[in-house]
């Protein structure tokens, strides 16, 4: 019976050595490769934090001029085409205006702002009260709309209540749409 005991250990061993064996000699790895990737877009953001906020009008011989600033933001390589503003009171010819609760309005002008430059990352632009009036249909005056860093661009906004105007005592306001062309 020792003898069966030892033979069956011997043959236990061998079997136990033999599937470390077969166990390291079949293992193996195998590898691939994977492509990691990502397309980066033109992309424009546009944000106007504070509102173009005239002056109270305590003389209507005299309107009042405000300024305000949008910013501007978009990918490194975008091209800005256009900047445009919209009025939702504007009139059939294009006139921008500001609306009280009930049917009666103020005219008003936006300038436009000059020597946009937005490959440096440092030049903002000038906008003048009394200088280029900025249509409905035009577009601020770009010099340069290639964005060579994606930084946050700053841009005046100025405006104007036109002289003259025979309105009631009120609130008035105007929703301006900006709107940005890049490619």
């Amino acid at each position: 019976m020792k003898y069966k005991n030892s033979k069956f250990l011997r043959i236990s061993g061998l079997f136990c050595l033999l599937c470390l064996h077969i166990g390291i000699s079949n293992g193996a790895t195998s590898t691939a490769s994977l492509t990691v990737s990502v397309r980066v877009r033109s992309f424009c953001t546009v944000t106007a934090p504070t509102a173009l906020a005239f002056p109270d009008i305590t003389d209507l011989t005299v309107g009042p001029s405000g300024t305000t600033n949008i910013t501007l933001k978009c990918t490194k390589g975008t091209t800005v085409n256009t900047i445009k503003i919209d009025s939702a009171n504007k009139d059939g010819s294009g006139v921008r205006r500001l609306k009280d609760t009930g049917t009666n309005y103020l005219s008003y002008v936006l300038y436009q702002t000059t020597g946009l430059n937005f490959t440096s990352g440092t030049s903002t632009g000038t906008c003048t009260v009394g200088g280029t009036v900025l249509p409905i249909t035009s577009s601020e005056g770009i010099t340069n709309g290639l964005f060579g860093v994606s930084t946050a661009f700053t841009i005046p906004v100025c405006g104007k209540i036109n002289d003259g105007q025979d309105v009631p005592v009120g609130a008035y306001s105007d929703s301006a749409t900006i709107t940005v062309d890049y490619t």
